[in-house]
């Protein structure tokens, strides 16, 4: 379960980095729920050196669950080899995985990841359109910038996700899209 993996990985993360490589070894296991619990425990531990182990998965694995996990774990850990594979899972043929793979982006928050956000954003997945609004809102001007003009796409679903993260960000639309979303002070 979610909090057994949890509470293992609290008490492998006290144990210091000397269970990285065990775990790194456990990605190549047999058994499908072996390698899946060692990518969560290696996002929890946050231990750099799992990172191009951890990129090999989501760029290589054939099992979309195993991708996703691994692009979840990727964006607690951050650095370059990480952006990398997250920027080329943005595109994955599976949504569960362009989903952590904005949300992964979102965490790591370079400002220059706005305009793969955005142009990732009209995904025919909800889950995908709110990861990248989510993230884009935390990218500061570029974001907002790209959440505006988001804002104006002729796609609704991707107006209404810009719109609504504009407004619980706080950084509020300048203009409304299309006089369909605006925010509480616009219409009063």
């Amino acid at each position: 379960s979610r909090w057994t993996v949890s509470l293992i990985a609290e008490n492998l993360m006290m144990m210091g980095p000397s269970v990285v490589p065990p775990l790194l070894e456990l990605l190549a296991h047999d058994d499908y729920n072996v390698r899946v619990s060692a990518v969560q425990i290696l996002g929890e531990i946050r231990d750099p050196t799992a990172t191009p182990a951890l990129a090999s998965v989501l760029l290589g694995d054939d099992r979309m669950n195993l991708r996703a996990r691994a692009a979840a774990a990727l964006g607690r850990l951050g650095g370059p080899v990480a952006e990398g594979a997250l920027l080329v899972a943005i595109d994955d043929e599976h949504w569960e995985v362009r989903a952590q793979a904005a949300k992964g982006l979102g965490r790591i928050a370079k400002p220059a990841f706005a305009h793969v956000l955005a142009r990732a954003m009209p995904d025919p997945s909800w889950w995908v359109r709110a990861n990248c609004a989510e993230a884009l809102s935390r990218l500061g001007e570029p974001g907002r910038v790209e959440l505006e003009r988001m804002a104006e796409h002729p796609d609704p679903y991707v107006r209404e996700q810009a719109t609504a993260a504009l407004e619980t960000s706080g950084l509020k639309a300048l203009r409304p899209a299309s006089g369909e979303f605006t925010s509480a002070t616009n219409t009063a």
